[in-house]
C-alpha cells in the first residue's frame, strides 16, 4: 500500500493548527532549557502572553510556531504531542543546599527528574529491577537510624564497597543530572513506593557516595510528605556519615589521635573523603577538639577539602550498565533508545552517567532521525523480552 505525506505551505504553517499538543511538555521543556516564559518567546519570535496561553489557557500553537519550539528547545516534535509526564512532588522532594538555588536552578533539575522517570518506566516495562526495600523511620535518631537500616539490609558493620549499587539493589531508581545542573549537589523523592535519586557526577568519587548515603536519609527519614530544611539537612548528614563509617567500625579500625598521612591511608577502609573520617572521628571521640581544628585547617590549606588525595575510582550505575548491556545484545542503539523515548540522544545519555547502548554509527542515528525530527513519529518494534536480573 502507498502512503502519501501531505506537504503544507509556509502560508498553511502560519496558519493551521497543530493538532496534537501537551501543555505539561512544553512547560517540562522549556524549565529544562532553563528558560523563562520571556526567553521562550524571545527565541521563537512571538509574546510571552502567548507562551502562558499555550501552558495554562489551552491554545495550541501553529505548525510553524510549534516547529520553532522544536528547533530552539532541541526535543522532538512528538515530545511535545505525547502524554503527561510524571509530576516530581512538590512536597517531600530533598534537595541539597536547596536555600543556595535559584528557582531557574531548582526547575532546571525537576524537569530533568521528569524526563528520567519517563527513561524508568521504558526500562520498567522491558526488564524486572529489584524491588523498594528503603526502610522508614522517620522518628528515630540519624545515628540509630543508620544502623537499623544496615540491619534491616543485611550488612551489619561491614564497609560499604559500592554504595551507588548498594542503593540500587535495594530498589532505588538512581540518575545522573546533566552538566547544565551542576549547582545541584543531589536530590531524591518517591513515587508511590519507588524511590528516585539523582546525583551530580562532576564531584569526586568520595563526595558521590556521601551524597547517595545523604540522599538514602531523606528517604528514610524525611520522604513522607515533610518540608525539609536546615534540620533536616542537618541530620542527614549525620545519618550519611554513620552509614558510611560505623562507630564501632571507626573505633575499631581508625588511627585514634592520627596524623594527616595515617587519615589519608585509613580512609580507604571505608572509601570516604580525607575530612569525612576526620568529622567522623571527631563525632565519636577519637580527635580532641584541638586536633579535629587543626587537621581540618591542614586538609584546607592542602587543598584536600576540594582536591582529594588518593581518590577511589568513581562509582557508576550497575543497573542502567546491565541494562544498556542487554539491549545491546537485542541490537538496540542509544539512538532507538531515546527515539522510543522522544527525546534527543545526548538527553538520555547525560541522565544515564553517560552510558550507552551500543556505540552510535550514522546509519542508526539517521534510521532514528525522523522519529524526532519530522512531522510523524516512526515506529519502532518494542522490546517484547521482559529479562530479570539481580544487581550484584
Amino acid at each position: 500500500m502507498t502512503t502519501s505525506r501531505i506537504r503544507m505551505s509556509s502560508d498553511d504553517r502560519r496558519k493551521v493548527v497543530a493538532p496534537r499538543f501537551n501543555p505539561q511538555r512544553l512547560d517540562t521543556a522549556r524549565r529544562r532549557r532553563g528558560w523563562s516564559r520571556v526567553k521562550l518567546a524571545q527565541e521563537i519570535e512571538i509574546s510571552s502572553r502567548m507562551i502562558r496561553a499555550y501552558e495554562h489557557e489551552g491554545r495550541h500553537p501553529t505548525v510553524e510556531t510549534l516547529d520553532r519550539m522544536v528547533d530552539r528547545l532541541g526535543f522532538p516534535r512528538p515530545f511535545f504531542e505525547a502524554d503527561d509526564l510524571e509530576e516530581i512532588p512538590a512536597v517531600g522532594t530533598s534537595f541539597r543546599a536547596l536555600s543556595n538555588l535559584t528557582a531557574k536552578e531548582r526547575n532546571q533539575a525537576t524537569a530533568a527528574g521528569q524526563i528520567a522517570t519517563a527513561i524508568s518506566a521504558w526500562i520498567d516495562e522491558r526488564f524486572t529491577l529489584p524491588e523498594p526495600d528503603v526502610p522508614s523511620f522517620p522518628e528515630v535518631d540519624p545515628e540509630t537510624a543508620s544502623l537499623a537500616v544496615r540491619q534491616h539490609w543485611g550488612i551489619g558493620e561491614k564497609s560499604v564497597g559500592h554504595m551507588l549499587r548498594m542503593a540500587e539493589v535495594h530498589g532505588v531508581r538512581v540518575f545522573s543530572l546533566p552538566r547544565e545542573c551542576d549547582s545541584v549537589d543531589a536530590f531524591s523523592f518517591k513515587l508511590g513506593r519507588v524511590p528516585f535519586m539523582f546525583l551530580n557526577t562532576q564531584k569526586s568519587a568520595e563526595r558521590l557516595r556521601m551524597d547517595v548515603a545523604h540522599e538514602l536519609a531523606h528517604l528514610v527519614l524525611h520522604w513522607a510528605g515533610k518540608s525539609q530544611g536546615r534540620t533536616e539537612e542537618h541530620e542527614a548528614a549525620q545519618f550519611a556519615s554513620a552509614f558510611l563509617m560505623p562507630r564501632a567500625s571507626v573505633i575499631s579500625h581508625a588511627p585514634r589521635n592520627g596524623t594527616i598521612k595515617d587519615i589519608v591511608a585509613a580512609k580507604h577502609r571505608w572509601r570516604v573523603s580525607a575530612a569525612a573520617l576526620t568529622y567522623r572521628m571527631h563525632k565519636v571521640g577519637m580527635l580532641s577538639d584541638w586536633r579535629y581544628r587543626k587537621t581540618f585547617a591542614y586538609l584546607s590549606r592542602r587543598g584536600y577539602r576540594t582536591s582529594e588525595p588518593n581518590p577511589i575510582a568513581p562509582e557508576s550505575s550497575d543497573v542502567l550498565e546491565q541494562v544498556y548491556r542487554l539491549l545491546r545484545e537485542d541490537g538496540v542503539s542509544r539512538a532507538e533508545m531515546a527515539s522510543q523515548l522522544l527525546i534527543p540522544p545526548a538527553e538520555l545519555s547525560s541522565l544515564t552517567f553517560g552510558l550507552e547502548a551500543m556505540p552510535e554509527d550514522p546509519a542508526a542515528t539517521a534510521a532514528a532521525k525522523p522519529a524526532w525530527e519530522g512531522e510523524l513519529a516512526a515506529t519502532h518494534a518494542a522490546i517484547d523480552r521482559r529479562r530479570r536480573f539481580r544487581a550484584v
